[in-house]
This record gives structure tokens, C-alpha cells and sequence, in this order.
């Protein structure tokens, strides 16, 4: 109760053991559509910015793609690697 629980944005294309661990951590998890860049000034980086933090389990090209659109609506990005082709991204 009144803990803060981070969005979780989850690449789907990715296993689900690459985010379970991150999804139990999460008050929600919202699928990343193939389009980002569209599915972000759609409506996805609004609710990021409601919902700050977020945490984004990705592969590395949509980790490069969605850290960009971040900064872009002013929100700090800090990513660290799961493993070879995965990252993980706090956002806020």
C-alpha cells in the first residue's frame, strides 16, 4: 500500500523469462508494438509521463528507438544489459 509500483514496457518478440522477473515488480505491463515511434505519439509516451518510472525490458534496437523518444519528452533513460541482445531501461 502506497508503494510506487513502475510501468512495465515489455518487448513481446522477446521469452517471457527475459521480463517475468520485471513483471511481478510492476503494477502493469503494456506490449511494444512493432511501430514505436507511432505507437509513442499515439499515446504510449503520455502514459509513461503519467505513470513515471517506467522500466522497458527490449531488444537493443528498440532500447536505442525508445531511450530517444524519452529524452526527446524530457524524461532521463538509464540502460543496462541483460544479456547479449536485451536491454533493460529505467525511464524517469
Amino acid at each position: 500500500p502506497g508503494e510506487h509500483r513502475p510501468l512495465l514496457l515489455v518487448d513481446e518478440t522477446l521469452r517471457a523469462d527475459a521480463w517475468a522477473d520485471a513483471a511481478r515488480a510492476s503494477a502493469s505491463h503494456n506490449p511494444l508494438e512493432r511501430e514505436l515511434v507511432r505507437q509513442w505519439r499515439g499515446g504510449l509516451g503520455a502514459l509513461v509521463l503519467a505513470h513515471s518510472p517506467a522500466l522497458a525490458i527490449v531488444r537493443w534496437d528498440k532500447a536505442m528507438v525508445l531511450e530517444g523518444l524519452a529524452r526527446e519528452a524530457g524524461l532521463r533513460t538509464r540502460r543496462s544489459r541483460l544479456s547479449r541482445a536485451v536491454s533493460r531501461i529505467a525511464i524517469g
